[in-house]
């Protein structure tokens, strides 16, 4: 015989002596039906790059598999990627695959409750009404920003792509919370498409959340360079952080101090900085300490700044985003960088 599981088109087949072939002949159930539910769990509702996760208990993991079906659902509703699950599914579980990743190295990373957290953002940009100033965000525009979102969540090196001259710093920072803080990249944008402004992670010393207004110009899309709508939202709320208005054309650039203040009101703290233009140069192993503490390293030469995203042991590589407007991204020796 066979049960339907939930409301979902999938089956448990069930033999006479109570095994369940379908999914692990040599597991038979209880009475009180415990290894069936352990079944359930770790053969159905769990993707295989979860299971894993030490941290992972039974609560974790059905929270996050109803965050992450809403989100599929929500998807799909709203006609993202035309409505294709199996377009939506790839990008999320490519997602999902590279985010967790650098937890089961050992670094700092998203973990499991940070990836629902993400997908809730994420339902809530096609969800939420729009108040303020967000109302020039439209359907078409939430739908918009939902796929070039996954996107670069998926594929940071390939989707995050900077403005005009000067946004390079943001650029780093955007890469940086792709990589390691996913959630809080995303609240951003929803916060900037559902209400018109974005909230910093932390409180000031009056215990209040600093609010950044966007402008209506800030907020509607507008197709330049290569740069999608989400780095666009996450940019242009980065420049209208530092006190300005522009919408990229007549940005004057960012200092390492602004840089920081970015960081800190996204996320809650600073990025490691190479900075070799002041000659400052840095130790190879201090780069990989910070990429294993702290995430994607700001790497600062005359007149640019790219990101140091990875580091590869074996080769003896480091990954480096936005070299010189993503025309040579790749793979290169502490000796390239300047690192002792």
């Amino acid at each position: 015989m066979s049960e339907r599981v939930g409301d979902s088109e999938k089956f448990v087949v069930r033999s006479d002596n109570g095994a369940m072939p379908a999914w692990r002949s040599a597991m038979r159930v209880r009475d009180d039906g415990e290894l069936a539910f352990k079944e359930l769990n770790e053969r159905f509702f769990t993707p295989a790059k979860l299971r894993d996760q030490s941290e992972s208990n039974l609560g974790d993991i059905f929270a996050f598999q109803s965050t992450r079906e809403d989100f599929i659902k929500n998807a799909a509703r709203f006609g993202v990627f035309k409505g294709s699950e199996a377009e939506t599914l790839s990008w999320m579980n490519r997602f999902e695959s590279r985010a967790l990743s650098y937890g089961r190295r050992g670094w700092m990373g998203a973990n499991q409750s940070d990836v629902a957290a993400t997908y809730d953002n994420l339902s809530k940009i096609l969800t939420a009404a729009p108040v303020g100033r967000a109302r020039v965000v439209g359907t078409q525009e939430r739908r918009l920003l939902v796929e070039s979102a996954l996107k670069e969540l998926a594929d940071p090196a390939r989707f995050i792509n900077q403005g005009s001259i000067g946004t390079c710093s943001l650029n780093a920072v955007e890469s940086n919370l792709a990589r390691r803080k996913p959630q809080e990249l995303t609240r951003w944008l929803k916060e900037a498409s559902t209400m018109g402004y974005v909230t910093s992670a932390g409180t000031n010393r009056a215990g209040e959340k600093v609010k950044v207004p966007l402008t209506e110009a800030q907020l509607n899309y507008e197709p330049s360079w290569n740069r999608s709508y989400s780095n666009q939202i996450f940019q242009f709320a980065a420049i209208a952080a530092l006190g300005y208005r522009s919408r990229g054309y007549d940005y004057r650039g960012t200092t390492n101090q602004q840089l920081n203040y970015v960081s800190r009101l996204a996320c809650g703290t600073n990025m490691g900085i190479l900075d070799n233009w002041m000659g400052y140069g840095a130790r190879k192993a201090d780069i990989i300490g910070a990429l294993k503490t702290r995430g994607s390293v700001a790497y600062i030469v005359p007149g640019h700044c790219m990101a140091i995203d990875d580091y590869d042991p074996v080769k003896d590589r480091f990954y480096v985003n936005n070299w010189w407007g993503g025309s040579r991204d790749g793979w290169y020796s502490p000796r390239n960088l300047g690192l002792r």
